[in-house]
């Protein structure tokens, strides 16, 4: 089985280098994509995202089973992709870590309002990527060398995107018609201030089956390093060797 990770908002494949790693030493088959970023700086919205997500899964599951792995932005990206591709018998896992929520789930909380919405309605991503404000809701857990190099390698995003995201415009309910062929994991932070528990157990309940569980240590970035990550690690590995 391939495993396909993707990276969340103003992060890149850097980001996941880890995870990846991690799940590679395990055995795994495990790549983390790119997301297309245009030299005009125009960006991507998300509906080219999640449609590049099937391109590469489409392409992926021409030699065997598939499993999508997302983090924040990116599991709502593998999320979305994986709804349509729920016919396909290669599309085999969906793991969701701190997932960004699709329209119909309310991702505010008092911890992430003053960020999300400044972001939003005002000078967009500058306000957000600024470190006094990043890493008290993303990486609230992590030790200062993590974060200083976290951050030292995060990249823009268009408003455009960030809005699409935030306020639900462009990232749909995803519904299902019957039970999908994949199974689901939804991985929760007890420490994530972005994309809490709440949100998580939310999107489980749009995933029929899915399985639910809140690490302990984790923060929004200890999913894919740092403090939480093993316990993570645990959990995904744990998920992608169920032949259930």
């Amino acid at each position: 089985m391939k495993v396909l990770l993707l990276h969340g908002m103003f992060c890149t494949p850097w980001h996941m280098g880890r995870l990846t790693e991690a799940l590679v030493l395990q055995g795994f088959d495990a790549h983390a994509l790119t997301l297309p970023r245009p030299r005009d700086g125009s960006g991507e919205g998300l509906r080219d995202h999640v449609e590049f997500v099937k391109s590469a899964a489409v392409e992926a599951g021409g030699a065997g089973s598939v499993a999508l792995v997302g983090h924040s932005m990116g599991g709502l990206i593998c999320l979305l992709a994986a709804a349509e591709l729920a016919d396909r018998p290669w599309m085999r896992k969906l793991a969701l870590l701190g997932s960004a929520p699709p329209a119909g789930v309310n991702g505010f909380n008092l911890a992430n309002l003053f960020a999300f919405l400044p972001a939003v309605l005002g000078p967009g991503a500058r306000h957000l990527m600024k470190r006094k404000r990043y890493e008290p809701l993303f990486m609230s857990r992590q030790d200062e060398a993590l974060r200083a190099a976290a951050y030292g390698e995060l990249v823009s995003e268009p408003r455009s995107l960030i809005r699409s995201i935030t306020l639900g415009v462009a990232a749909r309910r995803p519904r299902f018609a019957a039970a999908p062929r994949f199974q689901s994991l939804v991985l929760a932070g007890a420490g994530d201030r972005a994309t809490p528990p709440s949100v998580q157990r939310a999107i489980a309940k749009l995933l029929p089956g899915a399985r639910y569980e809140c690490l302990a240590e984790s923060d929004h970035y200890g999913f894919v390093e740092g403090r939480g990550s093993r316990e993570a690690l645990r959990a995904l590995a744990t998920f992608l060797s169920n032949r259930g």
